[in-house]
């Protein structure tokens, strides 16, 4: 008998930029392109339950390359993406292990 499931989507619990925000930099910190794209569409779906995709500022062609299933986006799609979600990326220096 097989156990009823519910499917997850963490788009419902990113309810605010700071989680949001919380879960880009972790998706960065992995180094995988494939998870940070998953992270911004995440962010994308929690952004578009609260306010229609179309009054965020993201070109429409630059979206629609980031969210195509199986894509791999350019990176100057992803950061327009990005900024659109109010998002910014900035470099540091890598801290050595110790």
């Amino acid at each position: 008998m097989a156990i009823p499931t519910t499917p997850f989507d963490a788009a419902k619990y990113l309810t605010d930029a700071e989680s949001q925000l919380e879960l880009l930099n972790e998706a960065l910190d992995t180094k995988s392109a494939r998870f940070v794209v998953h992270a911004i569409r995440v962010i994308l779906r929690a952004r578009s339950t609260a306010e229609p995709t179309t009054r965020l500022d993201i070109d429409p062609t630059a979206l629609s390359e980031v969210v195509a299933d199986g894509s791999d986006p350019t990176i100057a799609a992803t950061l327009a993406v990005l900024h659109g979600l109010g998002f910014e990326l900035q470099a540091r220096m890598k801290t050595k292990a110790t």
